[in-house]
């Protein structure tokens, strides 16, 4: 085994064989000899058990002798690490080896987020103690660019198995569960009411971090969804996405102003118990500056506000004083903290489901409803980068290592960390409607669908316009006999249709259809069409009282002014002879 070992080692590093001798490695040599551990750990000795864990520590070092080794398959080592140290748990219930495990699988995912193993190991580790994480991950690891493909099946899994376990206040799981299980719109409307008046809830008693968290997974199950032709389902999800994020921005906005009023007012107390003269002038100038760049200005560099707090001028104040000044700076701390956590939620948000609610064939309705919400939130971002900022956020915009934070801070209290990371995706993504070029723009883009419906309005309104022209010029009469009704009734649509004539009917062309209706059935079509015509195209179609087609024509010419030129033409089977007197009008 060891000689087998030692050959395999030596092809680690080949990009074409190397990854598939490392797994290979793992399943004869690491993973045998666990599984015999696994399969009689319930009746080993204690002695037995002693040897068995010091056999998984000696297994664990000597992987990370060979990470050392080969750093290219490092990601994947730190994972096999992992579930040794997962097996080791598993079999003697230490605490200390699931934190290890978690450790490794997170240090896999920072070293290689292609994969979604790692993601879908730490799924395994949380879905006893933590199921919404445990879901977040097992979706992450089945929509990763290397995705695993049991993670789906683990969804599935951890729903059926939770969804008798929850509280009366836990909303989203039912939700997800009714959405992978048996959709059906009607009560997916109760689901959504439930978690509506949930977040609100929330909302109002400063639960951003649940909120957000909630966020997350349902914009990542709307994702799985459509991989699974869960299309329905997953526009169903996203559409409610779009409407709480009315109400989560405005919680963002409000946090904002409240964040900035205690700056200000911070600054302000600063400045009254300092002793150094400043002109009112630059005293209001610093108070804005307070208020915007050295806070706000922080969500692009990621850093916590409490690091340059600290170099603000050294005043002395009283114990009271102090413990006042402390409580404020929490405060403000955790109201700028959740109202960057739920913007990261929503820029998440944007990222999965653009794709969906952007694209060519979605409904208007929802692509109007995701351009007002892409417009809100770069408005939101535009006002979290005054001044000097918006040169950091540009340069960690530029940088991928300024910015590059794992995906699995997204379950964690610092989840805020991957804003910038976030925007610069959101930025990158094609089908976004939001651009930065020194501050976010917004700019919709128009698909193929809007820019052929424009261009056939504006067919039809140059059409429109010439037919309107050529009527104003000299308008034309069209007076038919009783024998071009019955015979070419198709032609006299196409001229009604045509909107540059005028079809008039005589009175005595309808007496006639109507003798001869109950034995021709072009009478009755005709008789039918000039009911339904002059109703509807009273404009272009209609009926003078007259006792002939001739008379018809001379009242048209009669009663039209001297100045008003126009031309009547009667329409006839016949060949023209001495029928008709020949006018000139």
């Amino acid at each position: 085994m060891l000689r087998v070992r030692k050959r395999c080692r030596q092809i680690l590093d080949d990009d074409e064989y190397g990854q598939r001798a490392l797994e290979w490695v793992w399943r004869s040599c690491y993973y045998a000899l666990v599984s015999r551990i696994r399969s009689s750990v319930s009746v080993l000795s204690e002695h037995q058990k002693q040897w068995s864990d010091r056999t998984m520590r000696m297994l664990t070092a000597e992987l990370a002798h060979l990470a050392a080794q080969h750093p290219t398959r490092a990601s994947l080592l730190s994972v096999y690490i992992g579930d040794l140290h997962r097996y080791s748990f598993l079999f003697f219930t230490s605490e200390r080896d699931r934190g290890l495990a978690i450790l490794h699988y997170q240090q896999a995912v920072a070293m290689d987020e292609k994969s979604g193993l790692a993601l879908n190991q730490i799924g395994l580790m949380k879905q006893d103690a933590d199921p919404l994480a445990a879901l977040l991950y097992f979706m992450l690891a089945h929509l990763a660019e290397q995705p695993f493909h049991g993670a789906y099946a683990n969804i599935l899994a951890l729903l059926t198995r939770v969804s008798s376990q929850l509280s009366e206040d836990e909303h989203v799981i039912p939700l997800l569960t009714h959405c992978f299980a048996s959709f059906r719109a009607l009560e997916f409307q109760e689901y959504r009411l439930k978690w509506f008046d949930q977040m609100h809830t929330d909302l109002g008693s400063h639960e951003g971090k649940r909120v957000a968290m909630q966020v997350h997974i349902l914009a990542l199950a709307s994702a799985t969804l459509v991989t699974k032709d869960g299309k329905e389902e997953a526009r169903a999800i996203s559409a409610m996405l779009l409407d709480a994020s009315t109400a989560i921005l405005q919680t963002v906005e409000e946090l904002a102003a409240t964040v900035a009023a205690m700056l200000m007012a911070k600054g302000r107390r600063r400045r009254q118990a300092s002793d150094s003269s400043k002109s009112p002038e630059s005293e209001g100038w610093e108070e804005r500056r307070v208020g915007s760049d050295r806070e706000f200005g922080r969500w692009a560099c990621g850093r916590s506000s409490d690091a340059e707090m600290e170099t603000e001028d050294v005043i002395e104040l009283s114990d009271e004083e102090m413990g006042d000044e402390d409580k404020r700076t929490d405060k403000c701390n955790n109201e700028l903290h959740e109202a960057k956590t739920l913007l990261t939620a929503l820029v998440h948000f944007a990222v999965l489901t653009v794709k969906q609610l952007y694209a060519e064939k979605t409904p208007a309705a929802v692509r109007f409803s995701f351009e007002h919400f892409s417009q809100r939130l770069t408005d939101m971002l535009n006002s979290l980068m005054l001044g000097e900022s918006s040169d950091k956020a540009e340069q960690n915009l530029c940088c991928v290592e300024h910015v590059n934070m794992p995906i699995w801070y997204l379950s964690t209290d610092d989840a805020q960390l991957l804003l910038p990371t976030l925007v610069r995706r959101l930025v990158d993504t094609a089908e976004m409607p939001i651009s930065f070029d020194t501050f976010f723009r917004y700019a919709p883009i128009s698909s193929s669908k809007d820019l052929v419906m424009k261009n056939m309005a504006k067919l039809r309104l140059a059409c429109r316009a010439k037919q309107e022209e050529a009527r104003s010029l000299l308008p034309v009469y069209v007076v038919p006999e009783d024998e071009v009704v019955l015979e070419r009734l198709s032609m006299l649509r196409d001229l009604v249709n045509d909107r540059r004539m005028r079809v008039v009917i005589a009175e005595d062309t309808l007496r006639m259809l109507d003798k001869i209706k109950k034995g021709d059935v072009r009478a009755r079509e005709a008789i039918r069409w000039l009911q339904k015509g002059i109703c509807e195209q009273g404009d272009r179609l209609e009926m003078r009282k007259a006792d002939s087609v001739a008379q018809c024509a001379e009242e048209i010419v009669n009663k039209s002014r001297a100045n008003n030129q126009l031309i009547v033409a009667i329409l006839t089977m016949d060949i023209l002879g001495e029928q008709y007197d020949e006018k000139r009008m």
